[in-house]
């Protein structure tokens, strides 16, 4: 079987803008928010790169690995002391940042006749944060080394680590045969990835991994890495947290977490910048259409009968309201809003 290099244009615009565009970064501008806008440019606008051409599934390997690197890369800088000084303030922030989205999502889910299970993960979905965003904007606004930026970073995982446990359990106590079973399951899984690699091994595994972790820190990083994240895509939790908690367990037993994210440094600039390129790739143009359409009154004295037309469509179901009158859609003026992406064809 000969070898394939379909995928080299698709790098080599990754990489040139990355690199035409570093100068960007003088101005306050992102890096990622370059090169996401370079995914939308060469994707939705011109479909230089598309699912059809040839080495696109090379591509998006490299993409989530990318994304493996990213939460790898967080776990390393996150530093636990923050949240044993402030263990009070970051769970409120958390439990807050938490709770009011997953609040307004599951009520407007149910406000368009959702049912409980469709309604509770529409919750967890709006509740969740990016991690994967935000570490690289703290890292690029170099707030890593301060209390500011340790503070969101805390507080982003410990939403993530709620909305994990809301979705395990949630889907769990739905699906399973045996929900309590299952329940019980779910539990010393998270107990094992969350508390017990992380902190009550951390003895045993600094004796086994640091002598390998200062020897050869690329290898043994991304071995763990990629081993944490196969387990948690076992036990049915998004690989991208095996990859953090990779990082902060390489952190914590080696007590150098900056010197080992150095290491890793080439490789992570080698494969970051393909993730947030296919971000922008995603981003549709075209989805901004009269999926939903929101009538907002030019003026306020308008009648109450002529209030609304809205048209939701989730997951390909609509939801309508009657129809407007004539008098009504005059008076209206249409926001076209859709965050379904188009389904491009392979």
């Amino acid at each position: 079987m000969s070898l394939s290099f379909h995928f080299v244009l698709v790098l080599a615009l990754v990489y040139g803008t990355s690199l035409v565009f570093k100068s960007l970064t003088e101005y306050n501008v992102p890096i990622l928010a370059v090169e996401m806008l370079a995914g939308i440019l060469f994707g939705s606008i011109f479909d230089i790169v598309n699912p059809s051409m040839p080495g696109f599934e090379f591509f998006t390997a490299l993409a989530a690995f990318g994304l493996l690197m990213i939460m790898f890369d967080a776990g390393l800088e996150l530093d636990p002391d923050t949240i044993r000084r402030n263990p009070q303030q970051i769970a409120e922030l958390a439990v807050f940042t938490f709770l009011l989205p997953f609040v307004s999502g599951f009520a407007l889910a149910r406000v368009l006749g959702l049912n409980l299970f469709a309604s509770f993960l529409t919750g967890v979905t709006i509740s969740t944060t990016s991690l994967g965003l935000i570490y690289p904007l703290v890292e690029d606004f170099s707030l890593l080394q301060s209390d500011t930026g340790q503070t969101i970073l805390s507080v982003a995982v410990m939403n993530d680590l709620l909305s994990v446990a809301a979705l395990a359990y949630g889907i769990t106590l739905i699906t399973a045969p045996k929900p309590v079973i299952g329940v019980i399951l779910v539990t010393i899984a998270l107990f094992v990835f969350f508390i017990g690699l992380p902190f009550l091994l951390e003895d045993y595994l600094s004796n086994t991994l640091q002598e390998g972790m200062f020897e050869n820190p690329v290898k043994v990083g991304v071995f763990l890495m990629v081993t944490l994240a196969y387990c948690m895509e076992l036990i049915g939790i998004h690989a991208i947290l095996g990859a953090f908690f990779a990082g902060l367990l390489v952190a914590v037993i080696t007590h150098e977490g900056h010197s080992i994210q150095n290491s890793m440094k080439p490789v992570s600039d080698l494969v970051t910048p393909v993730f947030f390129f296919y971000v922008g790739l995603n981003f549709d143009l075209e989805s901004f259409s009269s999926r939903a359409r929101f009538c907002s009154p030019e003026s306020s004295s308008w009648e109450s009968d002529r209030k609304w037309s809205v048209r939701w469509q989730v997951g390909g179901s609509s939801v309508s309201n009657r129809k407007p009158s004539r008098s009504s859609r005059r008076r209206c003026r249409v926001v076209s809003v859709s965050a379904l992406p188009r389904r491009r064809s392979a």
